[in-house]
């Protein structure tokens, strides 16, 4: 039904609308430069040629004693992983699971990138109560000195998606 593909000039996201001005503003405003800069790898998320959501994911480091005991047990001081920048369905596709099927597609593109330079966890910020529900529905647990970011390990991304890992 959707497809995913890296962001290029050719796509047409001035349109795009998810309801929430910052992730809206971002994705004709900086996307396209911060893939180009390799600060972020965006990624649109198209039915047939219009961008009906986006993501944009991250190398981030983490320290251990930041971490949930159960994500940081084992872990070196400082936890390679991915911070999952931005995560935006456009406003139309919302209540219909869509955002569900959009963070798999992110989160198989931040396995994908974790297999290939390493990594342990996954980092998102929740933008606002609503999202920090949805990601902690996934499965993401929250970080005691910040109730904004929340984080998960690659392996349980993995086993929830029913990968071999590594």
């Amino acid at each position: 039904m959707f497809r995913v593909e890296r962001l290029t000039p050719d796509h047409d996201i001035d349109q795009f609308a998810s309801g929430n001005s910052n992730l809206d503003g971002w994705l004709p405003g900086a996307a396209l430069t911060a893939d180009r800069a390799g600060t972020a790898h965006v990624r649109v998320w198209l039915a047939d040629t219009n961008v009906v959501g986006y993501f944009a994911i991250l190398p981030h480091t983490m320290r251990r004693a930041e971490l949930p005991p159960a994500v940081g047990r084992g872990a070196p001081d400082v936890v390679p992983g991915f911070l999952l920048a931005r995560l935006a369905l456009a406003e139309q596709l919302h209540g219909r699971g869509h955002g569900g099927e959009l963070l798999a597609d992110a989160l198989l593109a931040t396995l994908d990138a974790i297999r290939v330079g390493g990594g342990r966890v996954i980092v998102v910020d929740a933008i606002d109560d609503n999202a920090h529900q949805f990601y902690q529905h996934f499965g993401f647990r929250p970080i005691a000195a910040n109730d904004d970011r929340l984080v998960i390990k690659a392996s349980t991304t993995a086993a929830s998606l029913d990968l071999d890992w590594p």
